[in-house]
């Protein structure tokens, strides 16, 4: 039971600081390289590149989660480990990979800058799990004693509002993203300095 609890904790640490990082650079790197302009050219809606994204990133945090899989396997077999614990660990993982991942995502539309992506996506990921946290506390009836059976009960209602808080934040990325498309293109100053400073007026012939 010990080793099993030292195996999840470090794999919850880890998801912690990892999910967010991953997919904090997904949508600011497409604005960076202006590849963000080319897809909204395309028929592709931003809910479905939203979802695309997300969907990427949720299949690359769970090839790495899976590689915590074989060293679970080694206490299960050795014995002392209820079943109770197996779901509890498996729900609570879930729970953080889908606030680390919505928060990365979040993060990534609010900024173009690699650096304030992945230092946003830090504090949403802590914002959010803190908000998670509270939630178990105050749905967590019997506050004296927790028998496994009741701990599962409590984060499977926590990730199941998790995972509504993540569609609908999904759906806000959406709405930034078309808003941003929708309010794209040149102010009138923008206009101003490309057509005195960057438009070329003398022998354009000569070095077209």
């Amino acid at each position: 039971g010990k080793l099993f609890n030292a195996v999840h904790v470090a794999t919850v640490l880890l998801l912690m600081v990892l999910t967010p990082l991953l997919s904090a650079h997904t949508i600011s790197r497409e604005k960076r390289e202006g590849t963000l302009d080319l897809l909204f050219l395309t028929s592709l809606t931003s809910m479905k590149f939203v979802a695309t994204k997300f969907a990427s990133q949720f299949i690359r945090v769970l090839s790495i989660w899976a590689v915590f899989i074989p060293l679970s396997i080694v206490p299960l077999l050795s014995g002392g480990v209820l079943l109770s614990d197996v779901q509890l660990m498996l729900i609570v993982e879930l729970t953080v990979i889908l606030l680390g991942l919505s928060a990365g995502l979040l993060a990534s539309v609010l900024s173009k800058r690699m650096l304030a992506a992945l230092v946003l996506s830090l504090f949403f990921s802590g914002a959010f799990l803190w908000l998670g946290v509270l939630f178990v506390n105050s749905s967590a009836l019997p506050r004296v004693k927790l028998n496994p059976a009741s701990a599962v009960k409590t984060y499977g209602l926590n990730l199941l509002f998790v995972t509504l808080v993540t569609i609908l934040i999904l759906h806000w990325i959406a709405r930034l993203l078309t808003r941003t498309k929708q309010t794209q293109g040149e102010t009138a100053a923008q206009r101003w300095f490309r057509t005195v400073f960057l438009t070329p007026k003398y022998w354009s012939g000569a070095f077209r």
